[in-house]
């Protein structure tokens, strides 16, 4: 019975696991390769490890359609140059603990209702809208908190979105870590002034902090 499951196809545009190869038993699987080739992963009904790390020659949506019959995962981790579809059914994973996606993603649905949830990144604070931040204070086991944003963004929703992480983190009475640094694509570098003024992240953000997090240990702040 094989419980975990590593596939490195490489370069590889059509490679395909075995349509014999039985999914049933397997709780871990890790995928390298390009967007074609990964499996439907929705066939490994016991899984609770998922972490893919995928490409394509140029950026294409990576649908997670029906991921919410992965009943039993655990920890799900996506990188790579594609964009990501997170559908709502997201919410019926209530065992989910570990939520990493090192990519972008369309239209972030509402996960304050993932009760288990201990480690996100990256939430990305330029994109989703101000009901989604504000809803981070609804993850009560929420330890680790990884955050984002792009310089290209609109300016004003950043800075509500800033503004509103301030006042919500001390209902995180579980948070140890909470990272806030700009996204790989980011050109903070090139800020002009009013860029600059709005990603002031220790003026923006912490002045608006009525509490800290009792149990934070960790914070990095980056404007690069």
């Amino acid at each position: 019975k094989v419980r975990r499951l590593s596939v490195q196809f490489g370069g590889a545009k059509c490679a395909n696991i075995p349509a014999d190869f039985m999914t049933t038993q397997v709780r871990s699987l890790i995928f390298f390769g390009f967007l074609n080739c990964v499996p439907s992963v929705v066939e490994y009904k016991l899984l609770r490890v998922l972490i893919l790390h995928i490409w394509a020659d140029e950026i294409k949506i990576f649908d997670l359609a029906r991921i919410g019959e992965l009943f039993q995962l655990r920890y799900l981790k996506i990188d790579g140059n594609i964009a990501i579809h997170l559908p709502d059914e997201i919410r019926q994973l209530n065992l989910l603990e570990t939520l990493e996606l090192h990519a972008p993603v369309n239209d972030m649905p509402d996960i304050s209702c993932l009760p288990l949830l201990r480690t996100l990144g990256y939430f990305d604070l330029s994109k989703n809208s101000l009901e989604n931040v504000q809803s981070l204070s609804e993850l009560n086991n929420l330890q680790d908190l990884h955050l984002t944003w792009l310089n290209t963004a609109e300016p004003d929703n950043l800075k509500n979105n800033m503004q509103c992480l301030g006042s919500i983190l001390w209902k995180l009475s579980n948070l140890k870590s909470l990272t806030l640094v700009p996204a790989a694509s980011s050109h903070a570098d090139v800020l002009d002034d009013a860029g600059g003024a709005i990603l002031g992240i220790s003026g923006d953000v912490l002045s608006s902090v009525s509490s800290p997090p009792p149990l934070l240990q960790r914070l990095e702040l980056s404007g690069r």
